[in-house]
């Protein structure tokens, strides 16, 4: 994708591209200019990080957290109010019986948007058959 972008039509990338590919998760990418000063040193340290394992370990860690989290949130089913009053708090599957309200409000703007059209026609038609 970034070559097919930032190449221009003699093949000149004014990025720098990996070659290398590392088991990170999608979210990190770093995008630095060919000819950058610190690029040699910033691989150099990300190698050794890599080599260390601390990307595998951060990985596990932030899985591991995530993981946890989801349980958390799906084994919490009955959230107390200061009365202690238990109120059921369930994760609801959204079925058009949720979102006929939205549905309506976009019909509503295509009537609008319609009627809009017919006006400008009209005023359109008028005003050509003055002439």
């Amino acid at each position: 994708m970034v070559a097919s972008l930032y190449t221009d039509a003699q093949g000149y990338t004014p990025l720098h591209i990996s070659r290398t590919k590392y088991q990170v998760f999608a979210g990190v990418a770093w995008g630095f200019r060919k000819g950058a000063p610190f690029l040699k040193r910033f691989s150099f340290l990300k190698q050794m990080m890599i080599e260390a394992g601390l990307i595998d370990h951060w990985m596990e860690e932030a899985t591991a957290a995530t993981i946890t989290n989801y349980k958390k949130d799906i084994n919490e089913t009955v959230d107390f109010d200061s009365s202690g009053v238990g109120t059921e708090k369930v994760m609801v599957v959204l079925t058009l019986h949720h979102l006929q309200g939205v549905f309506y409000l976009l019909l509503l703007g295509y009537g609008l948007a319609f009627l809009a059209l017919l006006q400008e026609n009209l005023i359109y038609t008028y005003t050509r058959s003055k002439e």
